[in-house]
């Protein structure tokens, strides 16, 4: 149960693929996204959503790729509106990153303010304010994500839906706060397999949805703690967290 929860508390922290790009119709995932807001679980309304296109037991658990970033859409059913993160993860540099916006996010057309960004390297953590050059230690103890995480969980294969009208596999794990709750995984159904929705815990209720995922290795900079980290210090996290 602790192994358990070490591991989704590296994916939840929020509360929270090839060398190719996948972009999907961003206005069609809005709606969706606009539709289910205000839906109290992980389950989605969406009559479609529910069909069940294939099953196979012997499937392998989806793995994240070793290197991508997304734009991440947090939604829950106790927030209004949708809180747009920026997230970059290598796996090979130990490195995750969140970077919180007031809106949705694309790179390099736009320039965004930054609220705060959460920082993993290694096995630690750090809230850092660009604005006020200012930084606090959050933990020592806590690495990015596994990539194998899904599997870690021994989450089980559900068959294919057709969500947010892209062919995406299921995969449904315990939650380790709550046996009873079950949490979904979404990933592409196809050779990649990125990442579309990831669960949140009872005590998190609502999702995380992936968007505009580039896949590849990422450029080290995202992970380099700022030299103002080690001089200026507050005691506060960033939004939403």
């Amino acid at each position: 149960m602790a192994n358990k929860r070490s591991i989704l508390t590296s994916v939840l922290i929020l509360t929270f693929i090839t060398d190719s790009i996948q972009f999907w119709n961003l206005n069609y995932d809005l709606k969706f996204l606009s539709d289910n807001i205000q839906n109290n679980n992980n389950q989605d309304n969406n009559e479609d959503n529910n069909i069940i296109i294939s099953t196979n037991s012997n499937k392998t658990a989806p793995s994240w790729p070793d290197g991508f970033n997304s734009t991440l859409a947090k939604i829950a059913p106790d927030r209004e509106g949708i809180v747009w993160v920026k997230h970059y993860y290598d796996w090979s540099k130990r490195g995750q990153r969140f970077d919180f916006y007031n809106d949705y996010v694309t790179y390099p057309e736009a320039d965004w303010k930054l609220n705060c960004s959460i920082l993993f390297v290694n096995t630690s953590i750090w809230f850092i304010f660009p604005e006020e050059k200012a930084c606090k230690f959050r933990s020592g103890v806590i690495p990015p994500v596994n990539p194998n995480w899904v599997k870690l969980l021994n989450a089980t294969y559900n068959g294919t839906r057709n969500f947010r009208g892209i062919k995406a596999e299921l995969w449904q794990m315990e939650d380790p706060d709550d046996p009873n709750h079950i949490m979904d995984y979404y990933a592409r159904a196809d050779d990649n397999r990125i990442p579309l929705r990831s669960p949140n815990q009872i005590n998190d209720p609502g999702a995380t949805d992936f968007f505009d995922t580039e896949v590849g290795p990422q450029n080290q900079e995202y992970f380099n703690v700022p030299d103002y980290c080690y001089t200026w210090v507050v005691d506060k996290g960033c939004p939403w967290y």
